[in-house]
């Protein structure tokens, strides 16, 4: 599903540069669990950002269901990234103008897969499945953080992703909220086949994976059970 060469990834900062991503090998595969560990600093965010074909690497491979995913360009990344990957951010970074229903909506609008009655259908599926049907005309501001978290997992499944990205999805939310969003990728992982990387600082997270990943020194190594 998805395989990393050799991947290199450098920034400059105050005039110096710094090797966030040395040489980084990784296999994760079809319906796999996987969650990343590491120091702050580590690279965790940048990984993600690479696989989703946000931030191009200053050297080596990266394919996606068999995609050189670099080897696109901007725009047909984009629309591979739209119908392919789904990305929760840790700030959510929902449209506070919009309101749940039309947050959940805004990939489709960029798609020709999903149109008119399929894609109302398709968000009705969503807010269902994500328990929003008493908010689905809320705006992000009158909601709570758990709200907003499943909304964007909601806007991140629109277009039926075969896989998922999150950046450290539970961490500012309290035990139970955060259990309820783990139930939802667990399910999501083991019900749809769902390939899910899920960056985390949190041992009850990594706990839930089929396998953890620990970023060091630039390059990304099978870390004992948390």
């Amino acid at each position: 599903m998805i395989r990393l060469e050799s991947v290199h990834k450098s920034f400059t900062a105050s005039g110096r540069r710094l090797k966030v991503l040395g040489g980084l090998e990784a296999v994760i595969r079809e319906g796999e669990f996987v969650a990343v560990k590491g120091r702050s600093g580590a690279g965790k965010t940048t990984l993600l950002n690479v696989i989703a074909g946000f931030l191009p690497p200053d050297g080596g491979t990266v394919k996606v269901r068999g995609q050189d995913l670099y080897a696109l360009g901007d725009s047909a990344r984009s629309r591979f990234r739209n119908e392919n990957i789904g990305f929760i951010f840790q700030q959510f970074f929902l449209i506070p103008y919009l309101s749940c229903v039309e947050n959940i909506r805004l990939p489709g609008l960029f798609s020709t897969r999903l149109r008119g009655k399929g894609l109302a259908r398709r968000v009705d599926e969503i807010i269902e499945m994500m328990e929003l049907q008493s908010m689905r005309d809320s705006y992000p501001a009158t909601l709570s953080g758990g709200q907003q978290q499943r909304i964007a997992i909601g806007r991140a499944l629109l277009m039926q992703p075969r896989i998922l990205l999150c950046d450290e999805p539970v961490g500012d939310l309290d035990r139970e909220t955060g259990g309820r969003i783990l139930d939802i990728f667990r399910n999501l992982s083991r019900n749809n086949r769902i390939t899910l990387i899920v960056v985390t600082h949190m041992d009850r997270v990594a706990r839930l994976a089929d396998r953890t990943l620990e970023l060091a020194d630039g390059k990304v190594k099978d870390a004992p059970p948390a």
